[in-house]
């Protein structure tokens, strides 16, 4: 079935003190473009992330967002470095009496000087971060898949609909069509049998009746319905295919104008043109539903 490119998804997994998030966004897009928006710079965990998405979705601009939260037994700690402070306080010392300065907080000024105490961040085992991650990733491409999918099948059924109403339009230019040509080739012989009558000239009648057959095959547009016939066909029928159809069927779509552009070229019925025109605005409405379609 053909998908939508609008989707959104989340995932979230969560073990050993350790959570990992990720939401999806999915938005129109003409190819493949895949962003991923990380708390702080984790080389590994975009490349990650960016390939999954590139193996889940053939188009679509594609928003990762990702994050980590850690319990109590992650908190941050500080680690003392107590041969560096007894070095700053010996030498603080020794300055304090060579100023004679009794006053001084030897104390606060140690723990303010670099390397005395030092934070350090929680590290997370890359294992069950990797796991976590693909975890939350596989909830997360779900969700969009499914959202993607419900709303395909919406623009399906309306894109049916479109379908129909264009074969209905085309059936009547068809009906017109015929009708025209044949009052198109009975203009024709009695023009040109007036003109005879005035000008007294002779002519070979069946030589007559191809010339009027040939003027008049100039104006049919039986060729321009069938290949219009054709490319609805074909757009009915990459509705249920898997994959991605869209630029497939925006290009049906251009097809289809171009031959009705041919049919307005060529025939001289205000009534075609009328029918050509409607059809040809079911046909942008087309173009526009199916740029959403992946």
């Amino acid at each position: 079935m053909a998908r939508s490119m609008t989707g959104f998804g989340r995932g979230g997994a969560s073990r050993h003190g350790v959570t990992v998030g990720v939401e999806i966004r999915t938005v129109n897009h003409k190819h493949l473009n895949v962003q991923v928006n990380a708390p702080r710079v984790q080389s590994e965990a975009i490349h990650r992330l960016r390939s999954r998405a590139v193996n889940a979705f053939q188009r679509g601009a594609i928003q990762i967002n990702y994050f980590v939260a850690l319990d109590e037994s992650y908190a941050p700690r500080v680690v003392l470095s107590r041969p560096l402070a007894r070095v700053y306080r010996d030498r603080l010392r020794e300055l304090e009496d060579e100023l004679g300065d009794p006053k001084s907080r030897i104390l606060e000024i140690i723990a303010s000087l670099p390397g005395v105490l030092e934070v350090q961040e929680p590290e997370i085992q890359q294992d069950l971060f990797k796991e976590l991650l693909d975890e939350a990733m596989d909830q997360a491409i779900a969700g969009v898949r499914e959202h993607r999918e419900a709303e395909g099948r919406i623009l399906s059924k309306n894109l049916e609909k479109r379908f129909h109403r264009i074969l209905e339009l085309l059936g009547h230019v068809e009906k017109q069509g015929e009708k025209s040509a044949l009052d198109r080739q009975n203009r024709l012989r009695k023009r040109i049998g007036e003109l005879l009558r005035e000008s007294a000239v002779s002519v070979d009648a069946p030589r007559l009746e191809t010339e009027i057959a040939l003027l008049a095959e100039k104006a049919d547009v039986t060729e321009e319905i069938a290949r219009i016939r054709a490319h609805v066909a074909q757009l009915r029928g990459l509705l249920p295919r898997d994959g991605a159809v869209g630029r497939r069927m925006e290009f049906l779509c251009q097809e289809i104008g171009r031959e009705c552009n041919t049919i307005c070229a060529k025939t001289p019925d205000a009534r075609i043109v009328q029918e050509i025109v409607e059809l040809r605005s079911e046909t942008e409405k087309v173009r526009e539903q199916v740029q959403n379609l992946e």
